[in-house]
């Protein structure tokens, strides 16, 4: 049995999809409703997966797709570069840092998850769960977006 050799689609009516996936991000940031939440912190679990357009198969270069680790990367660039009330607001400047850093990225989802929270409930974690989608063309990363 043979595969279908890499950069050709499998159906002929609509491109294959790429997933690119980090799972289990475990990270702490200064973010919370309160000010003593944000200046105590708290510890945040994330799950992302990153949807490319099936072009990343056409060759076997990391230049061509997204590294799962700098996406990563950028996850904890931007919550310890800034500070959030929300967890809405820090997956919303996830996803809009990693669509402008990643061209190839067509769509992104992240889940953040704040574990054990703060207030009147036993749970294990309450989050949220944001996907965005490129609305334009990909274009060149700017040198000053990498991580």
């Amino acid at each position: 049995m043979t595969g279908t050799p890499t950069g050709t689609s499998v159906c002929q009516n609509a491109p294959n999809m790429v997933e690119v996936f980090v799972r289990g991000l475990d990270f702490y940031g200064h973010h919370g409703v309160t000010d003593e939440e944000q200046a105590i912190g708290h510890r945040y679990l994330a799950n992302v997966t990153a949807v490319l357009d099936d072009t990343v198969l056409q060759t076997d270069d990391i230049e061509d797709t997204v590294d799962y680790a700098n996406l990563a990367m950028v996850m904890l660039q931007v919550s310890s570069e800034s500070r959030f009330r929300t967890v809405e607001s820090l997956a919303a400047a996830y996803c809009q840092k990693a669509l402008k850093v990643f061209p190839p990225i067509m769509e992104i989802q992240v889940e953040i998850a704040k574990q054990m929270p703060p207030a009147p409930i036993i749970a294990e974690a309450t989050g949220v769960r944001l996907q965005l989608r490129r609305r334009a063309e990909p274009r060149e990363p700017d040198p000053s977006d990498i991580v």
